[in-house]
Order: C-alpha cells, then sequence, then structure tokens
C-alpha cells in the first residue's frame, strides 16, 4: 500500500512538472532506445550462434602457402574429395564456388529471371545440420559425376514469393536453363547460408566442367565447411589435415607443393569477421551516449531536489525518517526509467528497421535481428541500471536534509558547495564522455575524407552497368555465345545517345578481378602477378581510361602471333621504368604479349590499397560466359535502361540480366560501409554533444537563479554587468575546458581501438583533435552565453527584494 501512495505521489508530482518530466523521459529515452538498437544487432550478428543444430561444432576451412604468403585459399576439388575421405576429425565436410557463378535462369511468364543460385556439395547441408521444411534434401549421392543430380532446394522466400508457399511445388519440376529440374525440398525461413540472398541451393556438379575444371588440383575454387566430430577440438582436426596436406604435397609436388598448412576458423567469426569491430564500435558509442543521458539526468534532479528542500524538511519534521524520503525519492526514478525504457522500445523498433533495411552497413545476418525477450530484458536492465546512474545518489543526497538549517535558509539562498561541486563534476563527466564521442566521429570523418579523395584512375559517371551471363543451355559452346556477345555490344554501341560503350569480364568494385603471372621473355626473373582484364574494344573509353602511351584495344586485335595488351604505368615502371616501353614482349606462361598501350593506373577493387597492376588483352583470348558492358553517355545513364532491355529482348528473349543500373551506384560500395558507420558515429557524437551542452547550460541557469541575491548585491556594490557576464561565462569555460583535458586524455586511449577502421588518419591525428576541441569550445560556449547574459540582466533592485 505505501508503495502505491509513492507512485500515486511521484505521478501527480510530474504531472505538476510536465516540462522537467518531458525533458527527463526523452534524454534517457534517447540514450535507451539506441542502445537497445545497437545491443539488438551485436546480440543477434556477434553473439549468438548461427540458427543451425550445434553450431559451435561448425567450422571454415582452408589451406594456406606459407613460402608464398599465402594466409588462406580455396581448396580444388580432388583435394576435397581426399579430405572426405581421408579425415576422421570431422563427421561431415561441405563446399561451395568460393567466387560466384551465374545462376539458374528460371524462363516463364514474363522475362527470364537469374536466380541466386548456392551451388553445394554433397554433405554440405548435413554439414550445416539444417533439416528441411519440406522434402529431402540432396546428399553425396545426388551429387556424383559424371552427371549430378538435376535437383534444387528453394529457399522459404523464394517459395512464398514466387509459388505463393505452395506445399505441393515438393517434387515437381520446374524448367530451369531449359531443363526440367525436380524440387527436392523447401529450406526453412531462418537458413540463408552460405551468403545472404540466395533463392535456390543446386548440387556443386551440375557446374559445367567446361566452366571449371573439376578435376584439376592446382584450380582452387572450392570454400569447405565442416562439422567436427563430438569432443574433437579445432587444434586437433588441423594437425591431422596438416598431415594430409603434407601427404599430398609429396604425392602431387607439381600442384600441391608449398601447400601443407591448415586454417580452421569457427564459422560464425569467419561469416562477422567484417563486420566485428564496426558494431563494438557502434554499441560503444551508444553506451557513452546513454551516459551523457544519465549524467544530464542526474543533475536535473540534484537541481530539483535542492528546489524541494524545504518540502523534504517539511517531512522530515512530520516524522517521515530517511529511508521513507528515500524510498520516495527513488520511486520518482523509477517511475523516469521505466517511463524512459517504454519510450526508448519504440525508438528501437524504429532504429532496428533501419539498420536491418540499410544497404550501405550490409549486416551480416541480419534477418536474424529483432527485439526478442532477452533484447527487452536488456531494455529493463538498462532502465534500471539507469537508475542506479542517475537517481540513487541525488536521491541519497536529498534525503539526508537537516529540518533545522533547511526550513531556517532563505528559499534564495542556493544549495551547498557539496551540492554544486557534484553538479558541477557531472557537467565536467559529460563535457568528456561527449569528447570521447565527438574525435572518434571526427577521426571516422577525415578518414571517410580521406577515403572518398582518392581518385579511383576511371571516370563512373554518366555510365550505365549492364551485366549478363550466357546460358550454357542455350549456347553451349564457345563461337555461339562468342557471337551472341558480340550482337548485344553492336546493338548497345548502336543505341542513341551512347558515346562509347565496351565490355569487361568484372565491373569496379563487383567482383575481384582474375589474378596472371608476367614476367619477360628469357629471363629468370621471379614472375610479377598483375589483374587480368579481359576487354574490348571501346572499354578504356567507356571508363574514360587516360591512355598515356600507345593505343587502345580494339575488335580487332587478337589474331597476332603474339597478344597485344595495354598494361598499366605500375606495371610498365616494374619491368622498364623508362617512357617508352610500346612493343616490347612480355610472357604470361607460355603465351606472347605485346605492349600496345599504356594506361593510367585503377583502383579496380580496392580503394584504401595501392592501385594493383594491370594488364588488358583482347577479350576472345579469356572468354567468359559472364559479360559486363559499358555504355556511356552525356546525360543521365538510367534514361538508357528502357533502351537496353529491348536489345536484349529483342535478339534473345530468354536472356537474363544479372545487373542494369547506373555504375556509380556500383563504384558507391566501397564508400558505403564507412559513410553509413561515419554518419552513425556523427549521429551519436552530435546527441552526445548536445545532451553535453545542455547539461552545462541547465547548470550554470540554475545556478544564475539561484544566485541571483548573490549577483544583485554585486551589482549594488558596483560590479558592471561585463563582469557579471564574464563571470558567469568564466565559469561556464572552466567547466568545459576540465571536460576538454579530462576527455582528450581518454579519447587518445579509447581511439585506438578504431586504428583498424581508419584510411589515412592516425588515431591520435592533431587535425582531427584540433577541429574537435573548436567544434566543442563552440558548443561550450553556446551553452554559457544564455546563462551568462541573462545574469547580466539582472535587476539589482528586484534581485535584492527578492522578486
Amino acid at each position: 500500500m505505501s508503495l502505491f501512495s509513492d507512485l500515486r505521489f511521484a505521478v501527480r508530482t510530474f504531472v505538476r512538472n510536465p516540462g522537467f518530466t518531458a525533458a527527463a523521459v526523452v534524454v534517457l529515452a534517447l540514450g535507451i532506445g539506441a542502445n537497445t538498437a545497437i545491443f539488438s544487432v551485436v546480440r543477434s550478428v556477434l553473439l549468438e550462434q548461427l540458427p543451425v543444430a550445434e553450431p559451435e561444432r561448425l567450422c571454415k576451412i582452408w589451406i594456406s602457402k606459407p613460402e608464398g604468403r599465402i594466409e588462406a585459399a580455396p581448396v580444388s576439388l580432388p583435394d576435397f574429395q581426399e579430405w572426405r575421405r581421408e579425415l576422421d576429425s570431422f563427421q561431415t565436410l561441405g563446399a561451395y564456388p568460393a567466387f560466384s557463378f551465374h545462376g539458374l535462369t528460371l524462363a516463364g511468364a514474363g522475362p527470364a529471371e537469374e536466380l541466386n543460385t548456392a551451388y553445394v556439395s554433397g554433405g554440405y547441408f548435413e554439414a550445416m545440420g539444417v533439416r528441411p521444411l519440406l522434402g529431402r534434401l540432396f546428399t553425396l549421392e545426388d551429387d556424383q559425376p559424371p552427371a549430378a543430380a538435376r535437383k534444387v532446394a528453394l529457399s522459404h522466400a523464394f517459395w512464398r514469393q514466387r509459388f505463393g508457399g505452395d506445399p505441393g511445388l515438393v517434387g515437381r519440376t520446374l524448367r530451369l536453363d531449359g531443363e526440367p529440374w525436380e524440387v527436392a525440398a523447401i529450406l526453412p525461413p531462418e537458413f540463408r547460408l552460405p551468403r545472404p540472398g540466395v533463392q535456390v541451393w543446386a548440387p556443386l556438379l551440375t557446374i559445367s566442367p567446361s566452366r571449371i575444371p573439376h578435376h584439376i588440383r592446382d584450380v582452387r575454387w572450392l570454400e569447405v565447411v565442416g562439422r567436427l566430430e563430438p569432443g574433437v577440438t579445432a587444434r586437433q582436426a588441423g594437425a591431422e589435415l596438416d598431415s594430409l596436406l603434407a601427404r599430398l604435397a609429396d604425392d602431387f609436388p607439381e600442384t600441391n607443393q608449398g601447400w601443407n598448412r591448415s586454417v580452421i576458423r569457427p564459422l560464425r567469426a569467419e561469416i562477422v569477421q567484417d563486420a566485428r569491430r564496426p558494431l563494438w564500435a557502434l554499441f560503444a558509442a551508444v553506451a557513452l551516449v546513454l551516459l551523457i543521458a544519465c549524467s544530464n539526468v542526474a543533475g536535473l534532479l540534484l537541481a530539483r531536489y535542492q528546489q524541494r528542500e524545504r518540502e523534504m524538511a517539511v517531512r522530515a519534521t512530520l516524522g517521515a525518517g530517511r529511508w521513507r524520503l528515500l524510498r520516495q525519492l527513488l520511486t520518482e526514478g523509477l517511475l523516469l526509467a521505466l517511463a524512459a525504457g517504454g519510450l526508448g522500445i519504440v525508438l528501437a523498433l524504429w532504429c532496428v528497421d533501419l539498420l536491418k533495411s540499410s544497404p550501405a552497413l550490409a549486416i551480416p545476418r541480419a534477418h536474424e535481428i529483432g527485439l526478442d525477450g532477452s533484447v527487452l530484458l536488456f531494455t529493463l536492465g538498462a532502465s534500471l541500471a539507469t537508475l542506479v546512474l542517475f537517481g540513487s545518489l541525488p536521491a541519497w543526497r536529498s534525503s539526508r536534509v537537516d529540518p533545522g538549517s533547511s526550513l531556517r535558509a532563505a528559499p534564495r539562498a542556493g544549495g551547498g558547495a557539496s551540492s554544486s561541486r557534484l553538479r558541477s563534476g557531472l557537467v565536467v563527466a559529460e563535457m568528456a564522455l561527449a569528447v570521447v564521442l565527438v574525435t572518434g566521429a571526427g577521426l571516422m570523418l577525415h578518414s571517410l575524407w580521406r577515403l572518398s579523395a582518392v581518385e579511383p584512375g576511371f571516370s563512373p559517371e554518366r555510365v550505365l552497368a549492364v551485366k549478363l551471363t550466357i546460358p550454357t543451355w542455350k549456347y553451349p559452346d564457345r563461337p555461339g555465345y562468342l557471337a551472341l556477345h558480340e550482337r548485344f555490344l553492336e546493338a548497345f554501341r548502336s543505341l542513341p545517345g551512347v558515346e562509347a560503350a565496351g565490355a569487361v569480364k568484372t565491373l569496379p568494385f563487383d567482383e575481384p578481378p582474375e589474378s596472371i603471372e608476367l614476367s619477360l621473355p628469357g629471363e629468370g626473373d621471379e614472375p610479377v602477378g598483375a589483374r587480368l582484364h579481359p576487354v574490348t574494344g571501346g572499354l578504356l573509353e567507356a571508363l574514360d581510361i587516360p591512355l598515356l602511351e600507345g593505343r587502345t584495344l580494339t575488335d580487332a586485335d587478337g589474331y597476332d602471333a603474339s597478344v597485344p595488351v595495354v598494361i598499366s604505368r605500375r606495371l610498365a615502371e616494374h619491368f622498364w621504368n623508362r617512357p617508352d616501353v610500346l612493343d616490347e614482349q612480355l610472357q604470361a606462361g607460355e603465351t606472347p604479349l605485346r605492349v600496345v598501350g599504356v594506361a593510367a593506373d585503377v583502383h579496380y577493387s580496392d580503394l584504401s590499397a595501392e592501385p594493383e597492376a594491370a594488364v588488358y588483352l583482347p577479350l576472345r583470348h579469356s572468354p567468359r560466359r559472364r559479360f559486363a558492358y559499358l555504355l556511356r553517355t552525356p546525360g543521365d545513364p538510367g534514361d538508357l535502361a528502357g533502351a537496353v532491355r529491348q536489345a536484349v529482348a529483342r535478339i534473345e528473349p530468354d536472356q537474363p540480366l544479372a545487373l542494369l543500373a547506373p555504375l556509380e551506384s556500383v563504384v558507391e560500395g566501397p564508400l558505403g560501409r564507412p559513410r553509413a558507420l561515419a554518419a552513425l558515429l556523427g549521429l551519436f557524437s552530435g546527441l552526445g554533444l548536445l545532451l553535453a551542452a545542455v547539461g552545462l547550460y541547465g547548470l550554470l541557469a540554475f545556478l544564475v537563479s539561484r544566485r541571483s541575491y548573490e549577483i544583485g548585491v554585486r551589482m549594488a556594490l558596483g560590479a558592471c554587468r561585463s563582469d557579471v557576464f564574464w563571470l558567469v561565462l568564466g565559469q561556464g569555460a572552466r567547466l568545459a575546458a576540465a571536460g576538454l583535458l579530462v576527455g582528450a586524455v581518454a579519447s587518445l586511449y579509447f581511439n585506438q581501438r578504431l586504428a583498424d577502421l581508419l584510411f589515412g588518419v592516425a588515431p591520435a591525428d592533431p587535425l582531427s583533435y584540433l577541429s574537435m576541441a573548436l567544434v566543442l569550445a563552440a558548443a561550450a560556449l553556446a551553452a554559457s552565453w544564455f546563462p551568462a547574459r541573462r545574469a547580466a540582466r539582472i535587476s539589482p533592485a528586484r534581485a535584492l527584494r527578492g522578486d
């Protein structure tokens, strides 16, 4: 009953003070909501196990070549089959391609659609510990050469969207790539491996040997996952695998020599490794925001409890004990914390939806993120923790009231020195925490600015990217698909508004290009690695890559005894380091190459790394079924999309398009996550800075109101308005300076944790610290200006009368 009366009294108190109540609840809700949202992401992505049976036994397996400084590489199919036969440490092994193959084409009503297809070996689903929602998943028997079973398993989302969730679909056939494929199973909705967005899974060996040689040991193209036997550790499994790798190196020295070390890592860690540091950085940022919010509300409560000091004295005089007063104040704090927690959940729901749908962040396992029971418990815990952080100390101090001195004191007298010191300490803590937040965000913004300033070496503006894969089932031989490719390219070049058009195997920043080893003819030097770009004529013009020397490639190139190539400046400097290198010869294995041009260096895969050496050769010397066409236009590239679709449908109605988008949207990918991370850190740091500035403003405003009598006396004794102004402004400046100093020291420690996320900026970058110090100083000045101005306008007569 007494608790109920405390709650009722607290509600009445808050209703009588709506401004204070709204400010405290909103400030805390912002901190709690941000923490709840980011915690739900961290928990689902980094802390929760994968949604499969016994996920702790799952691991990713690589091989390494220490002498060649290759830390982790895929595996060839023959080696993988040896592993499956010989290894006892693994209950099951599964494999899938390390790079993408074109998906199965579904033709029917409407345009043909290339499905996002994952090709997996028999045993993959068993290793992953997944059970089908419907049907039977294919096994080793369905994945045997020479012709693997034409079966597919459908994702739950694709099954619902395309087939309306029809349970009778299992056992029926779909026409994929012009052939009948049996629908063997429907996967559960939570299973989305080995990558997000998979629509169908197909047996690994349905990939034609003409697209990838199955039985060549030095063609390493498979990523391997394994399920450890119960009781077997990764170290034990690695020792057994190392022994097998050494034996394979002895048996097959031409292909396996040097590949004698295994790398075994937990599968969960492999999936989320790129997101780990950014997510923990965000979680640390929102934790700091919550601490600032708690300090802010604690300052508000101290001021409010001080205003209620006479009320507490009267209650104590009437018989209320210290515990009774403390309980009332803590009940009020609890009510504030729960109200803030409820509003924080609403904010968290909105934030989680934004984070999940952000393509720039590309959060792994994003579909698993949500506010479940454990997240709600975290929110409750955070709310109660905020009560301890912001409510306990003010309530404890206020419950220690001395009735006699409090009732004798004039209302205008103000609080004691200890109360003022505590409030000042809270403001200094807020400013220090804001410094840590703002400097971290400043470093990220400076890093993003540096990364954005890197010139890629080509011009993506006003370029339309078209990516497609010519289907094997309709064009099985090389002359057929090359002829179709040439028809597409000719049609694209003839479209109105196309200034230049060319084809390349991979788009910039989309997929990593192939590598090639080059050497000078007749010399025994170590071959040099370079990126291989099979291109048609017009490609360099479409990308606007500057030609430094010689000529570009044309569609007529490729029939000479030596293959004409254009090389990058970096490659030319490595081999010759002189201006004129035209007609110089290079060797790629047994193939002679003749340099006909030198192009500028290009960042094709990674803006944060040095441009890689590159060689452009005629596409017919390295033909592939997947082509990327680039069309340069003087206007908006999106205006060409309709004409491109019509041209493709006119030439080949069953040809799906894998991509049709402006090249700028593709190139933005490398900047997407740094930009999104910098934006979020900037948002949280701005929020923290705003709260800290509000805290400083609130403290000075409160002190001005409580010291109005003192200020009136000062002015009556001859102090001018400017003296009062500078007195209050100086007090705010001292508090801000103390916070800046403490925060700068803390930032030097915490920002070291951001080193891996920065580009071109040191964690202790003086320019970033100086610019952020100016921002914080400006915020502190603005927060101190208005209370100082108000103090300077106090009328001495009214202050002395106590009006």
